[in-house]
């Protein structure tokens, strides 16, 4: 399946999807995604960070459904690990991920602390010229770190105190 990118710098993207929909998907990130952020290069040379959202799963046909429902994603497959079935991952990044977030943020139960950090997070968008990041205010940057670090908080696997 082809890759459809979300182009609509104005963060205005309607996703046509029903309540079944949105309730259906969040249940998939809920159990098998995962909402982070991470490092990324700025073309002014600093670090900037950018919001991620991923579902992994070793059935292809749910993730390529999803992708067709939303009309945004592409979904990759990573080196099969030895005995263990392929993997497959959804992933979609920035705009595209807040997008999303924000459309299933009512019906998630496991991911919501993640989801309300992931709907604060500065995507960027607005410092965007043509196919350049321009250099980011650096309030902007500082709170990009700190969703970061709160994502990676909640992200932990085990007790997290």
């Amino acid at each position: 399946m082809s890759e459809v990118k979300f182009e609509d710098l104005t963060g205005s993207k309607i996703l046509h999807l029903t309540e079944a929909q949105k309730a259906y998907i969040a249940g998939i990130v809920d159990g098998e995604g995962c909402i982070s952020a991470s490092k990324r290069s700025l073309s002014s040379g600093r670090r900037g960070f950018t919001l991620i959202l991923q579902v992994v799963n070793t059935d292809r046909n749910l993730l390529d459904y999803i992708v067709s429902i939303l009309g945004l994603g592409k979904v990759n497959y990573p080196k099969r690990l030895g005995a263990h079935k392929q993997q497959y991952r959804l992933s979609l990044f920035g705009c595209n991920a807040k997008v999303v977030i924000s459309e299933i943020s009512p019906y998630l139960i496991v991911k919501r602390e993640q989801a309300i950090v992931a709907l604060s997070f500065d995507v960027g968008r607005s410092y965007r010229k043509g196919m350049n990041y321009t250099r980011l205010p650096d309030d902007a940057l500082r709170n990009q770190q700190k969703s970061c670090a709160k994502l990676h908080i909640l992200n932990k696997r085990g007790d997290v105190q």
